[in-house]
């Protein structure tokens, strides 16, 4: 059998927790709580991880349902569904702040309040998903050797790999948020725009471009040689999310190529054997026997 859904009751007058209490239990969910309070809803919840909280916005003690609602989002993430006699303006848009998942108007029917459990319970899965998708591809992202950067439909970063942070020397703490152009800049010489503009731009992926020299920041080694491409990012319904731009350091390539980083043939190296031989030295006469 499934693990009934528990839901966590913050509710500070006694008759309207019960009332709640017995509802959810007739509808089968696992009732904890009543808590009275905001430190003891924290409390509740950090020990028992709920699934779902119903919390009332007006509570007794030193923080109100909002500010508590704030605390479990940072905290914990738990979703939450507002209860409330208080739907002034002021009043919906300080908790819609805190992204709940359902508010509900004192008094409220049974019906009302299964189904904005039920809506919230599945909004609440849809986004653990996401975001543990979200950890997988950036786990994965963390792995690849190659630069791996990741752009906002307005041009900003959204995510830099380790390896795009040691071709770029930026950190990601540093670059997330800024323009990419202020984060991938090539040397004087190399005019074009990186790949993922003209992928934005035209909403087309863009070929690999050979011996970018990209500029590193705050290093000795200023300039490096990459190999630079990058695709389009599309949504449902042809909504565009953003684009992606791979960076390869070229050095080996070059190398094996026997080029050097303007892309020039390297004169070869000398090579003992290809030196002229020596002239040679006049020998002593063979001493005359006696």
């Amino acid at each position: 059998m499934e693990t009934p859904c528990s839901i966590l009751i913050v509710e500070d007058e006694a008759v309207i927790a019960l009332d709640l209490q017995l509802q959810l239990e007739d509808m089968g969910y696992r009732v904890l709580g009543p808590a009275e309070s905001g430190p003891q809803a924290l409390a509740l919840a950090a020990q028992e991880r709920p699934d779902l909280v119903l919390m009332d916005i007006r509570i007794q003690g030193p923080i109100d349902g909002i500010e508590t609602a704030a605390r479990l989002g940072r905290v914990s993430g738990l979703p939450v569904v507002f209860l409330t006699s208080h739907s002034d303006e002021e009043t919906v848009a300080q908790a819609a702040r805190t992204s709940p998942c359902g508010f509900l108007t004192k008094p409220f029917e049974g019906r009302a309040l299964r189904a904005a459990i039920e809506m919230a319970l599945s909004r609440a899965t849809l986004e653990r998903q996401l975001r543990e998708s979200e950890r997988w591809f950036a786990a994965t992202l963390r792995g690849v050797q190659d630069g791996v950067l990741v752009v906002n439909p307005d041009t900003t970063l959204r995510f830099i790999n380790p390896a795009a942070e040691a071709l770029t020397g930026w950190s990601a703490e540093e670059a997330v948020g800024r323009r990419l152009e202020d984060v991938v800049r090539y040397a004087s010489g190399d005019d074009d725009p990186p790949a993922v503009l003209k992928a934005l731009a035209e909403n087309r992926s863009v070929g690999v471009t050979h011996g970018r020299r990209l500029l590193r920041r705050n290093s000795a080694r200023t300039m490096v040689v990459v190999d630079e491409s990058a695709s389009p990012v599309e949504g449902e319904f042809g909504l565009r999310m953003g684009a992606v731009l791979v960076l390869r350091d070229a050095t080996e390539r070059l190398s094996r190529e026997g080029l050097d980083a303007a892309g020039q043939h390297r004169p070869p190296a000398a090579n003992a054997a290809d030196k002229p031989a020596a002239e040679p030295q006049d020998l002593p006469p063979r001493a005359r026997a006696t």
